[in-house]
Formats: C-alpha cells, structure tokens, sequence
C-alpha cells in the first residue's frame, strides 16, 4: 500500500501538471495517483477515491536489503500464469515511466523482520543467570542471619543497660518494610508506566538508590560496639 505519493517526471518529457490540467479542462476527475496507476499499469494498480492511497494488486516480490529496520529493498514483478512459469527471472519487472521519480510512504506485511537477529546462546545465558543467582541468593540469606544474630546482641545489651531490647519490635519493622515497601514501589511503577504508554523502572532504581543512602547514613550513626566476648588463646 502506497500513500501520499511525490511523482516527479521533471527529467523526462511527461510533464504531470500539464496532463492534470488537461483533464481538468475536459471535466475528467483525474488525480496524480490515477496517473502512477495508469504507468504502472491498471491490471496491476488500484486507486482508493477519495484518498491518497494507491494498492498494487496480483505482483509478485523480492525482498533484499532488510538488515537495518527501516530500510528494504523490494522489487515488484507482474504476477504470471503459474500454469506457463513460476520463476521469477522469466516474469516482467513492474515500474514506472523512464526519468520518472516516485517517493511514497509504504504499508506492507511483505518485510517479516528486519535487522541482524542474535538469538545468542540459551544454554549460557541459563547458566550464568543460575550461577549469579546462587551467589545472590545465598549471599542474601547470609546477610539475613548476620542482622538477626547482630539484633539479638544489641538487645541483650538494652537489657543490661537498663533498656528495653524489644527484639520482636525489630522483627516487626523488618517484615513491615517488606510488606509494604515492595508493593508501594510496583503501584508507583505501573501508575508511571501507565502515564508514559511504556514500562518505567526509573522509579524502583531511584526508590532503592534513596533508602540504600538513608540506611547507610542510619548504619554509620549507630552505636556498633557490641561488646563481643574475647576468645581465649
């Protein structure tokens, strides 16, 4: 499908124009998509009335040149008896006049992908992904038990100080923040994404970046001497 169509035969001895005119003057309703059609050739060319769109009809192609999106080449043959031949070397390339020039905006469904596809390798993106994974995973669990271990000691030594410990109090603040939290971040995330007609994950990055500061400034404000017991030699 081609649409709003620039034909330009400057350099040949059609001049489009003139040819308008004239048929204007003899009160015949002709367009400059009716004359593309009436080069290229009617059997294989339609014009929609009313509209700028002109749609090629029983042509046979060749499509080349589609590594970059947005570009292709695609030649246009007239479409032949398949009872005389099926090869496309022996069918008549479809075209317009000599030293004419046509540009046009095109709709086709003839370019099924373009650009260098790399689907990579599924084995090793699997098994690097597994293999971060397992580090993550365990390095998380580690990291839960160190602060549960580091909570239980601080709140021993509340209590000898006279102060309340409240280990469960802690536990509670750990399990509000993630109930809390990560659904809080996904609803702003989708009402973003919602707005911009795409998915933004800037707001997770930037919420994650925010309360990683706060709980760095809020860990080199605390007290940490544990008071840890000395080993004996």
């Amino acid at each position: 499908e081609l649409n709003s169509c620039e034909y330009d035969c400057t350099n040949s001895k059609f001049d489009l124009h003139k040819t308008l005119e004239e048929y204007r003057f003899l009160g015949l309703g002709i367009t400059k998509e009716d004359v593309i059609c009436n080069h290229i050739g009617r059997k294989h060319c339609k014009v929609w009335p009313g509209t700028n769109r002109i749609e090629l009809l029983r042509i046979n192609t060749n499509v080349s040149g589609n590594t970059q999106c947005g570009r292709a080449n695609i030649d246009f043959y007239t479409d032949s008896d398949p009872c005389v031949t099926n090869n496309l070397e022996e069918e008549l390339p479809l075209g317009i006049m000599d030293d004419c020039y046509m540009k046009c905006n095109v709709r086709t469904n003839l370019v099924k992908k373009c650009g260098l596809i790399d689907s990579g390798n599924r084995l090793i993106t699997n098994g690097v992904y597994f293999i971060f994974r397992m580090i993550a995973t365990m390095s998380l669990a580690s990291c839960l038990i160190l602060l549960d271990a580091q909570t239980i000691r601080m709140c021993e030594l509340e209590e000898r100080h006279g102060l309340k410990g409240a280990y469960g109090r802690q536990i509670i603040y750990k399990t509000l923040a993630q109930a809390v939290i990560s659904p809080t971040v996904g609803a702003l995330m989708d009402y973003i994404s919602a707005i911009e007609g795409s998915p933004n994950y800037a707001a997770p990055f930037i919420i994650q970046s925010g309360l990683l500061i706060i709980a760095l400034v809020g860990a080199y404000k605390i007290n940490m001497d544990l008071e840890l017991p000395k080993q004996r030699d």
